[in-house]
């Protein structure tokens, strides 16, 4: 019975070893694909900052557009100070709106990195419990045979 009872223990210490093991690659996975995830959504993110940046541009050009039409239509002209201020304020407004933009994007990367190391931070606690308790495992099965 006793030698039953330690083949028992050995075949249980081993599965359970290679269990804590399978559970660590998948975690190490996990984290890659977190990563993954994390890089595509940066990404979006970039190209959807990029796009609002082009439609500011547009719309800054239309509204230059309108004020200097809206100068000539008036007898005022394109060289006149109250054309070329609206001009100026609109790409003053433009340039500062896509400045907020640049930052904001920057802080959203940011963001996302930061929790992608917490993440990572996480799996490393993880992989290091699970190899604690494959340890402990060891020395129980090894416990069985003193």
């Amino acid at each position: 019975m006793g030698l039953a009872a330690a083949a028992v223990s050995v075949v249980s210490g081993i599965y359970s070893i290679s269990q804590g093991q399978k559970q660590a690659k998948a975690q190490k996975r996990q984290a890659a694909e977190q990563k993954r995830s994390q890089r595509v959504q940066r990404a979006a993110e970039n190209l959807r900052a990029n796009r609002q940046k082009r439609q500011q541009v547009a719309q800054a050009r239309v509204m230059q557009a309108q004020q200097q039409a809206g100068g000539f239509a008036s007898g005022i002209g394109q060289g006149s100070s109250a054309v070329q201020g609206a001009v100026g304020g609109i790409q003053s407004q433009l340039a500062g709106n896509i400045g907020f933009a640049g930052v904001q994007q920057g802080l959203a990367n940011q963001a996302s990195i930061f929790n992608q190391n917490a993440a990572d931070f996480g799996t490393q606690a993880a992989v290091a419990g699970n190899r604690s308790q494959m340890g402990a495992s060891i020395f129980n099965t090894a416990m069985n045979f003193v």
